[in-house]
């Protein structure tokens, strides 16, 4: 181990490995999925090797795997499509003819284990293929740690490039909690690992990092969420701008201590709630599906409405549908049925643009991805969507005079920090880039607000600056859809609270009707209320 950029590292000689989770993707490969990651083919495929059928055609585990040329579809060489190479335009990307995106040769697909082929028995959900394995030990333990950290609904085959951040989290976090049970020199490094967890599934991870505390391994927790810090630490230090500012033990600190150390100021820990009476309903969900990129249902029959001077939060678990739910409702993804209304007018297959002229702004879980163009300058990012208004052009062109002055008077208002408005917004903090797209969406008086994560990544001080926003906004009489997966700003700033489960609304409950551990129950799937 090198120490790079830092002066020195003492005792990198007594460690093996270090491993850092976070929520990068595993792999842009599609051929990576949550089966070979964890490594439960091997067991898999020597459990139909054992089947009569394989044994009397001589098939051996290797028969069972795309990647080998025994088992691997010799049209697409086992990726499941082929590719057409197009003059002047992209190529295109079309399902195998030889084996109907299967992946396997025909004779290998022929071959049963419980009734299914290799191939829909990687299209089964973890915790199914686990019933039927029951009493396979191997292919038990490979499970297992899927199974513990929540992500049993997965397919085993679905590819890695499909997977949200917190999916392809905990997928590492199975795999690493099992490896560091059996590294005794290994350094685990857990970067905001609790950001996609129910309250449940965090005291499991904590019960795991406790245990291989006593195991004598050494564990790195970085997080913005203070009392879980406090919860499970020794020794805390706190970085402001990339410097350290001091460290301090957990036992002998307090929240409030901890956040003024990270933001240089007193801040509130609890945002002030403005209590208004709602008014008309100004989006309504009915009924609403919508599909992945396979296909498959990703948002079930959602119903739910949102009220004027409302903020209305989806709590869950991430990976259980809101990313896709989000798009639907602002229209960057086909609502498959149901109904989808603003204002009581229908806009079911209404685009973004149609969506937005309604009124509806958006602050998109991944600003980079959605919310800006990072390249571009911070006048210009805070324009995108209204730049086809009449005060900003002026036949084909922008009127930059105004552009300016509208941008410059988004930056005071929203103290966004900033050496000028030609930067570009990729040069801006995480927390300066979220206050840019929390600037525009908030312009020219929206009536519904869709934000999703909208403090995700934040240090404390910015996502203080975002909650009051939302707050104001609910106090102004716009309608506030709120998804979150922390349960601390849903709890904070919600007067109802919908829980998503499995892409379905599981539960739903007024402000006070329901404790953060209880709704925690909802969000893992192991309660549901009973529809009326």
């Amino acid at each position: 181990m090198e120490p790079g950029a830092c002066k020195k590292i003492q005792g990198a000689d007594h460690i093996s490995a270090a491993v850092l989770v976070d929520q990068t993707p595993l792999s842009r490969s599609s051929r990576m999925n949550p089966a070979t990651y964890l490594k439960v083919l091997e067991p898999l495929r020597k459990a139909f090797a054992k089947t009569p059928q394989a044994r009397a055609r001589g098939f051996s585990p290797s028969a069972f795997s795309f990647n080998s040329s025994a088992g691997a579809c010799p049209h697409c060489r086992g990726s499941g499509y082929e590719r057409v190479e197009l003059q002047f335009l992209p190529d295109v990307f079309i399902r195998c003819p030889g084996c109907n995106g299967r992946r396997y040769r025909a004779e290998v697909l022929e071959i049963r284990c419980f009734g299914y082929s290799i191939a829909e028995m990687l299209d089964l959900p973890a915790e199914e293929v686990a019933r039927l394995f029951r009493d396979d030990e191997a292919v038990t333990l490979a499970l297992r740690p899927l199974l513990e950290i929540g992500l049993g609904y997965l397919s085993l085959s679905q590819p890695a490039p499909t997977l949200s951040g917190g999916e392809a989290q905990r997928l590492k976090l199975a795999k690493y909690l099992a490896q560091a049970q059996e590294n005794e020199n290994l350094l685990l490094i857990l970067d905001e690992p609790t950001a996609v967890l129910a309250p449940q599934e965090v005291e499991d991870l904590f019960e795991n990092l406790r245990r291989l505390r006593a195991q004598g391994k050494t564990i790195i927790f970085i997080s913005h969420r203070l009392e879980e810090v406090l919860a499970i630490a020794d020794r805390v230090t706190v970085l402001r701008r990339g410097a350290v500012v001091g460290t301090v033990r957990a036992a002998e600190t307090t929240r409030a201590q901890l956040a003024e150390m990270m933001v240089g100021r007193p801040v509130l820990l609890a945002v002030e709630r403005r209590e208004t009476a709602p008014g008309p309903v100004r989006l309504h969900a009915e009924g609403l599906w919508a599909l992945d990129g396979r296909g498959l249902p990703r948002v079930r029959d959602v119903t739910f409405e949102v009220r004027a001077g409302e903020i209305y939060a989806l709590a869950g678990v991430e990976g259980n549908g809101q990313s896709e739910l989000v798009e639907a409702l602002v229209g960057l993804r086909p609502i498959a049925r149901g109904r989808l209304r603003i204002d009581g007018r229908d806009v079911t297959h209404a685009g973004p643009r149609a969506i937005r002229l309604l009124g509806v702004a958006h602050i998109p879980e991944d600003r980079h991805r959605r919310g800006l163009v990072l390249p571009m300058e911070v006048r210009e990012n805070l324009v995108l969507g209204h730049h086809t208004r009449p005060e900003f052009t002026r036949g084909p062109l922008l009127r930059q005079a105004a552009v300016d002055r509208f941008a410059a008077d988004r930056v005071r208002a929203y103290d966004v920090r900033v050496p000028s408005l030609a930067t570009p917004a990729l040069a801006l903090s995480g927390g300066n880039q979220q206050k840019v797209v929390v600037a525009r969406e908030f312009a020219f008086d929206p009536q519904v607000l869709v934000a999703a994560q909208p403090t995700r990544g934040l240090d404390i001080g910015a996502t203080e600056f975002v909650q009051q926003q939302l707050m104001e906004a609910k106090a102004r009489g716009m309608a506030v859809l709120l998804v979150s997966v922390s349960l601390d700003e849903v709890f904070s700033l919600a007067d109802r609270i919908g829980v998503l489960f499995h892409g379905e609304v599981v539960g739903e409950f007024r402000r006070g009707e329901v404790t953060p551990q209880e709704l925690g129950l909802y969000m893992t799937g192991a309660k549901r209320q009973v529809p009326a």
